[in-house]
């Protein structure tokens, strides 16, 4: 069983110049007969019609320019990155890293103060002498940075810090377990000690 002339090969029996299986199937086909009929009688009408005027030659100029600008109108143009942008962006992973090591900082003090909580604490200096320490050295990023860490700080009490950054019972398990023989015996004395101030 053979199949129907494709639409492409209807336009080629126009011609006579269809392969000889195809063009048996033609002459056998009534369908495709009806079809190539159909495309000459169509072919012949429209060699009866009448000739139409070429258009002017301002008009191909002006099709041009029209063409043109409704291609140019649909190129896909890559965003362009702004320097300001790129700096915004170093900024916010400066600002997140500041944000990060300042709470891994309170976290380290609290669980320091946790840890050993009758442990002589160092000196402090005077607190003109921090700020202005602190203030050089802020000079030397944005202000806005810093201003986000600050304002961040300076929001905890230290009772909030005790009990937002408390330790899990794990995380002290595991920071005992990995203790020396030597340090455990030392940490039994300050525990000793500890709860010996505590009961008086």
């Amino acid at each position: 069983m053979t199949t129907h002339l494709s639409p492409q090969e209807s336009v080629t029996a126009l011609d006579d110049v269809l392969p000889e299986s195809r063009q048996a199937h033609l002459k056998s086909c009534a369908s495709c007969q009806t079809e190539v009929d159909g495309l000459r009688a169509m072919m012949v009408d429209l060699g009866d019609a009448e000739d139409v005027p070429e258009p002017s030659p301002l008009f191909w100029d002006h099709f041009q320019s029209r063409v043109q600008a409704a291609v140019q109108g649909e190129m896909v143009r890559p965003a362009r990155v702004s320097w300001w942008s790129i700096v915004a962006s170093v900024r916010g992973a400066v600002a997140a890293v500041a944000a990060v090591a300042a709470a891994a900082t309170v976290a380290a003090v609290t669980i320091a103060v946790a840890l050993y909580p009758g442990a002589p604490v160092a000196p402090v200096a005077p607190m003109e002498d921090a700020q202005v320490a602190v203030a050089d050295d802020a000079m030397a990023l944005e202000t806005a940075e810093w201003a986000f860490v600050s304002g961040m700080l300076d929001s905890f009490e230290p009772n909030d810090v005790r009990e937002v950054l408390a330790p899990s019972t794990l995380a002290v398990d595991n920071a005992f377990a990995s203790l020396t023989s030597g340090e455990r015996e030392v940490f039994a004395k300050l525990l000793s000690a500890d709860l010996a101030q505590g009961m008086e």
